[in-house]
């Protein structure tokens, strides 16, 4: 199987968390304010859950943010350069995050395993699962990172047709 299928495929379920824990927070919250304001009583635990939802949403939306081109940027330059010259910095861009996650995950997933024994407040769930999700969204962004590399390295030799966006997955 393709590795270009296989980012697709995770794509599809990637997107489907993503909407989910928006979808969950939004209710959860909605719930939160309808119960304070009509009934006086608050749900405990419906601030920490939008939290750690809110969590998810964030290194998850690493590698959606990658794959959809959409992460804050400095252009001004950048749209200036001659396409194969951006490629090229696309490239080199996306090596130093790789390093630089290479750095991230093996710590985030040591603070994975301390926090198991730890539970949250409200919920009583161990704080594992609530920060699992940090060497995961790493590890995902790296992967995607490597298709953009190799997607923008064939452009520049050819091999592609060269695509004016700087991510090469979408």
């Amino acid at each position: 199987m393709k590795i270009k299928k296989l980012i697709n495929i995770y794509s599809k379920y990637e997107d489907i968390v993503l909407i989910t824990c928006l979808g969950i927070m939004g209710l959860v919250l909605f719930a939160q304010v309808l119960w304070r304001y009509f009934f006086n009583t608050p749900i405990m635990w419906s601030e920490e859950l939008s939290r750690y939802l809110q969590i998810w949403l964030t290194f998850l939306g690493l590698g959606y943010g990658l794959r959809h081109d959409s992460h804050i940027s400095m252009v001004l330059v950048y749209n200036k350069l001659p396409v194969k010259i951006q490629k090229s910095v696309t490239i080199l861009t996306e090596i130093i995050m790789i390093i630089l996650f290479a750095r991230f995950i093996p710590g985030a997933y040591r603070f994975v395993i301390d926090q198991n024994q730890i539970l949250s407040s409200a919920m009583q769930i161990p704080m594992s699962w609530v920060y699992y999700v940090g060497p995961l969204g790493g590890l995902v962004y790296c992967i995607y990172a490597l298709g953009n590399i190799y997607t923008n390295i064939l452009e520049i030799v050819g091999k592609k047709p060269l695509n004016n966006a700087g991510g090469g997955l979408s």
